[in-house]
């Protein structure tokens, strides 16, 4: 009897266990927690698969979610694919910044140079939209195209009432212009500018003696 006992509390252990083994891993949406080490590790997965599916995702959420996975000690190729996500989004924003300030200068150079980087870091011309909904790339671009297009008044403004560093800032647009020729047409007022550089420079030689 006692032996008979004891087959049959076994039997029902058997059976407990089978079907606590049959209980999903609990989730929670937007949070680690969970009620052991494999749940833990199961939901910081599951984020991390998300993120990494997610174009909108924020930095500092992706942060969250990557430092999380490595504490969880999640699957060691999907960590990596979301460190390259989130190294590629850091350069992306840095490249947009960089372009922003680009504008802000409206210099030719640097603004070819930060569209430059912008196009490396892969960023599409409809990424990081203003208010308008207008992407940073197509609004560096008219400003550059607008900056070109000016060079000739904005020279002659500066023969005619600039100073010192309103010359010399006309004068590197338009040696950045791409086509020899367009520098070729304003060969007279890059003539004229300097000539007032120099007249300028005189001036302040006699009046120090």
């Amino acid at each position: 009897a006692a032996a008979e006992r004891k087959k049959k509390g076994q039997e029902e252990s058997n059976a407990e266990a089978e079907e606590v083994s049959k209980i999903p891993p609990l989730h929670h949406e937007n949070s680690m927690a969970s009620t052991g080490p494999v749940d833990w590790k199961a939901s910081a997965n599951l984020d991390l698969c998300e993120a990494l599916t997610r174009d909108d995702i924020r930095m500092d959420e992706l942060s969250q979610v990557i430092d999380a996975a490595r504490r969880a000690n999640v699957e060691p190729m999907v960590l990596a694919k979301a460190e390259e996500k989130f190294v590629s989004q850091l350069r992306k924003e840095r490249a947009c910044l960089k372009l922003v300030k680009a504008m802000e200068a409206r210099m030719i150079q640097p603004l070819r140079l930060a569209l430059k980087d912008a196009e490396m870091q892969g960023i599409a011309p409809g990424d990081f939209k203003d208010d308008a909904g207008v992407g940073v790339v197509l609004k560096a671009r008219a400003v550059l195209q607008e900056e070109e297009k000016n060079v000739a008044s904005q020279l002659r403004e500066a023969i005619s009432k600039g100073g010192v560093l309103q010359l010399r800032r006309s004068l590197d647009q338009v040696g950045a212009l791409n086509t020899k020729n367009r520098q070729d047409e304003l060969v007279a007022l890059i003539d004229e500018a300097n000539a007032k550089l120099t007249n300028i420079g005189t001036k302040k030689q006699l009046v120090a003696l």
